[in-house]
Parts: C-alpha cells; structure tokens; sequence
C-alpha cells in the first residue's frame, strides 16, 4: 500500500482541496497522512492526523520516516521549505526545496526567464521613500509578495491592483500602512517582500494548469482571469472556461515547461501559470506557482477529486488517464459595498448549478474594508452551465437578488 503525506494549513486554503486530496488518496487504496498547524476538521478524513503547530521539520521528518511514505503532497504554500527539505533528504519524487523556491521567488524567477527569452513586465522594488519617485514607470501597477505564500497575507496590501506608483505611496500614507510596508521590504518575512510590477494592457489573461510527471509534463485546461472595479473596492476578480489552448499559448507554455524542467529540474507537482496578451500580441508571462491552482479542476469536488487520483498515480509512475469535462464554468468573487453591514439577506431559492462559499460570516456587524486583495476576499461563486453566457446570467440573476445594506466606512 503506497503512504501519502499531507501538509496543509488550517485557517489558509480552503479546506476542500485538503479534503479533495486525501478523498483522492482513499480513493486509490492508498493510506493518508494529514500533517497539519492545528486540530481541523478536515482531519477526520485522514488515516493518520499529526499536529505540528510549530512548524517543527524535525517531527515532520520523524513521520514521515516512522510511517515510509511514498510522496509527499503539498497543499499550502507555506509548507513549500518543509516539504522541498523532506523531498530532498529522504530522495522522494517530489521538488526539492531549492526547485520550490526557484519558482516560488518571484524575483529569482523573474531573473531566470529573462535570461531565457521569456517575456516579463517591468518590476521595481521600494525599500525606502526615496524609492517611490525612482521608478520610470507612472502607469497601473499590481503589488505582489515576492514569495507564493504571500498571496495569503494578512496584510490588505498584500496582492493589489493600484492606478499608479504614487497612488500606492500615498493609500499606505492615509492608512498608516507605510512603515509597516517599507519594514517588510527591508527585513523580508515568510511573504518575502513587497514587489511592483507594472500591469500591462492586456486582450487576454490566461491561467494555465501545468502537470509535471516525472520526465514529462501534461497542459490541463486554461480557464480566462477578469479583473473588474469594485462599486467600493478596488477590483473584481472572475475565472471563466475552459478556454482553447491556442498553438501560440501552448507552444510559449511548453517553452516555459522545458526551462523549468531542464534548468530547474522540476518534477512531480502541479504549476500555476498566468500568461496575457498584449494589444501588439507580445505574451508576457505575469504570475507562476508551483502548485496545482484552480485550473486543474472545474470547481466542482468530484472533478477535484478525479483529477488529483490521475495526477498522484502518475506522481507515483503508475498507469493514469486525465479526465475530460464538458460545459462551462465561471468562478467569481461576490463584490459587497464597503462599510460596517446592517443588514443582509442571501437568497434561499437560488439556482443550484450556482455553488456559495464563504458567506456564512458576514453578518449584521462585520466590517468590509475599502482595501482588500482578491485572496483575501472569501466570497466565491462557483457556477458550471452549458455555455460562459448562462454562467454569467446565472450570476447575474443571483447577485441582484443578494439584499445587503451597509453604513459607509470610516
């Protein structure tokens, strides 16, 4: 019987793609091995749950070793350091921490597909005042952790969208932000630092899932990324597909694979790659991820679940087939007014093709921030339908019907 650890983090990521990972694992026969910060839930599907709230690798490595695993499968962000060490100590098939952090590293990244002809926009990094009128660049921006586990901050800075470099300067001026900012930059911390990166127009922003498998690697479904203003906030994010792999994305996709695996020598893991076209048909390469992201399945557990049972089996060098889906789907994040709530009312009767997560905590009471990154931003819509337009209608129809009343900030 192959043995699966699992390392996650309580609190982080939603709990359904631990759960989804350790349904895959049962699913195959196999044992699990749920590593985790703090008791949760999600333990109860595990055969074995150990808490490490310390991060301790030294009890990792003890587990690990008392129970012979076969593969270690990271979830979290967080857990990219203990897992690349336990990956390269033991000799087990997944990256090492030194491949993690290549690609985790927005920075080092960055430095690494520049030199290979790969296409990125311009980036700048504040570590003093002075610093924010150094840049030649005064057009929109995106504020980003140099680090992957940084799109988990608890800071409202911590992966946002910004009209300009002095428009940031002067939002952590008026919220008492700047020092804490600038500390960041200075010092690092487990988010990295703080990087601008100029947001480029765009006809298309693609998000791509990208399986490793050994000496091979497999593109999954693509699905769009849309980025709106909020009524009060500072932008609306959406995914819709699947969207075709065209033979430009693909071929600049694969190019990005074949460096990844020959300079980097990723192997075992799901990655994460955005991509946009510019108006002149330039593809820039704009976020990456050494992890499965949302594109790997449809939204849906059961869809979750098949993929992941093809992708461990594969992991693990045994016979697997990808699962293919038809329909659309669209993932959207529900926009609220900022403001402290007075009152709000979700609809009972709404369509089921429709999925709400994340609402149960907004109540009378609960204080919306004017400022807020979309990974921060809990309320999620998930929707699969015959076609992207009924998707949208879906929505649409769903989010006239949400009654909420809030008094306006400060």
């Amino acid at each position: 019987m192959k043995r699966i650890l699992v390392y996650g983090i309580a609190g982080w990521e939603p709990e359904k793609e631990v759960r989804s990972a350790l349904l895959a694992i049962k699913n195959l026969g196999f044992r699990s091995i749920f590593v985790c910060n703090r008791e949760n839930p999600t333990m109860q599907f595990a055969d074995r749950s150990v808490v490490n709230p310390n991060w301790d690798y030294s009890l990792l490595r003890k587990v690990a070793e008392e129970e012979a695993i076969d593969f270690a499968w990271l979830i979290s962000d967080f857990a990219f350091p203990l897992i690349g060490r336990l990956n390269r100590e033991l000799n087990l098939p997944g990256p090492s921490d030194v491949q993690y952090d290549q690609v985790a590293d927005k920075i080092r990244w960055s430095e690494l597909a520049r030199a290979h002809g790969i296409k990125m926009p311009r980036e700048h990094l504040v570590l003093n005042r002075e610093d924010f009128q150094s840049w030649d660049y005064s057009g929109p921006i995106i504020v980003k952790p140099t680090k992957s586990t940084g799109n988990l901050s608890p800071e409202p800075f911590g992966y946002q969208y910004f009209n300009s470099i002095s428009d940031l300067e002067n939002k952590l001026v008026q919220n008492g932000w700047m020092e804490k900012f600038l500390e960041i930059n200075r010092k690092g911390s487990h988010v990295g630092r703080y990087l601008i990166q100029e947001r480029l127009e765009y006809v298309f922003w693609g998000n791509l899932g990208i399986s490793f498998f050994n000496d091979k690697f497999v593109l999954n479904e693509m699905h769009s990324r849309l980025f709106r203003p909020f009524p009060n906030q500072i932008y609306q994010y959406a995914s819709v597909g699947p969207v075709p792999l065209s033979k430009k994305i693909s071929e600049h996709a694969l190019s990005i694979c074949a460096l990844l695996r020959t300079k980097v020598g990723m192997r075992n893991t799901g990655l994460s790659l955005d991509v946009i076209e510019t108006p002149d048909g330039d593809l820039y390469t704009v976020d990456i991820n050494a992890r499965f992201g949302s594109t790997w399945t449809t939204f849906l557990p059961i869809r979750k679940i098949r993929y992941l049972e093809a992708a461990l089996s594969a992991f693990l060098d045994l016979p697997f087939q990808l699962p293919v889906y038809s329909g659309s789907f669209l993932r959207r994040k529900v926009d609220l007014p900022a403001g402290t709530i007075q009152s709000i009312q979700w609809p009972a009767d709404r369509d089921p093709r429709l999925q709400l997560e994340g609402h149960e905590t907004f109540v009378p009471g609960t204080k919306i921030p004017e400022l807020i990154g979309h990974h921060m931003w809990p309320i999620e819509a998930f929707i699969t339908a015959e076609s992207q337009d009924e998707c949208f209608r879906i929505y649409d129809d769903f989010r006239q019907s949400v009654d909420v009343k809030t008094t306006p900030v400060g």
